[in-house]
């Protein structure tokens, strides 16, 4: 077989064959990826991991979890994947090589979504706000635990805008934050297990907390695992801090509102989250116990 190279084209990033008529000499920064590009996928790897893509299809697999990618990943005639410079860079890259601008991470700002007359999404026996604020406890619990100071948007069921959650980032002076949320679906009864959401236009620690969080959060529940998802939510699009949002499980599916409703289970997500979290801070750089933090 020819030998493989990572390309660069004015148009995008290209991963190919070297004999591409078009491709220039491999980016030295890319060409510790290794890939290897067929007509069904390209594998790239890393160390350890692996990023799976699949000819035109909006998703990839990173190690054994999902990622939804901003736009499919286009196969051509020339033999070449071809993803934008921003997925490859604020995506693949940063979940390849495990790597982001070192940063302390101390104080985490929790946010459990709803509340007040926002009850969420609705189940058979559960409203949404509740069992968010519920989850967001536990996992303030186990991050301090681990060494962290924490913050909550809100302790009580009472209503808060979008912006002003987004606003406690400056004010409490945090470090990461972290939207708790419960999914549901009124298509698909059936529709099972967790997934991590980062902002849409990702940076690349954004991409890595939520990846960090989502692999723990499978390994430990042994949920369903519906991977790392992108998209414009307020409390990511306007958030100065790395940010991700948690979609716990379906409270519309009976099976997942039955352990959501369970202590014991809340416990142990919980913990996985903080898992996931130090796992991310120790990729940024942060000492463990982490230093305390300004007050």
């Amino acid at each position: 077989m020819k030998k493989l190279l990572l390309c660069l084209l004015w148009t995008g990033a290209l991963l190919c064959l070297s004999g591409c008529r078009n491709a220039p000499s491999a980016a030295p920064n890319l060409a510790p990826f290794s890939p290897v590009p067929t007509e069904t996928c390209c594998l790239l790897s890393c160390g350890n991991n692996t990023f799976k893509l699949h000819p035109d299809k909006q998703y990839a697999l990173f190690n054994a979890t999902p990622v939804q990618l901003p736009a499919p990943a286009a196969y051509g005639k020339e033999k070449c994947y071809r993803v934008t410079p921003g997925t490859l860079k604020n995506i693949i890259a940063p979940l390849l090589t495990g790597k982001v601008s070192p940063r302390k991470i101390r104080r985490i700002l929790i946010d459990p979504g709803h509340g007040g007359h926002d009850s969420g999404a609705l189940g058979r026996t559960s409203r949404e706000k509740e069992l968010n604020l519920l989850l967001a406890a536990e996992i303030r619990a186990a991050l301090n635990k681990a060494g962290f100071q924490t913050v909550m948007t809100r302790e009580q069921d009472v209503f808060l805008p979008l912006r002003d959650r987004v606003k406690l980032v400056k004010k409490y002076q945090a470090d990461l934050f972290v939207s708790v949320h419960h999914n549901s679906s009124k298509i698909r009864p059936d529709a099972s297990g967790i997934e991590c959401f980062a902002y849409r236009c990702p940076r690349p620690e954004d991409t890595l907390l939520a990846a960090s969080v989502q692999q723990a959060l499978v390994r430990t529940t042994k949920c369903a695992d519906r991977g790392v998802k992108f998209a414009r939510l307020a409390v990511l699009r306007e958030n100065p801090a790395p940010a991700v949002l948690i979609e716990a499980g379906f409270i519309s599916n009976r099976t997942d509102e039955k352990f959501l409703n369970d202590p014991k289970w809340r416990e142990t997500a919980a913990r996985a989250v903080a898992e996931g979290i130090a796992a991310f801070s120790r990729l940024a750089g942060t000492e463990f116990p982490p230093e305390p933090a300004l007050p």
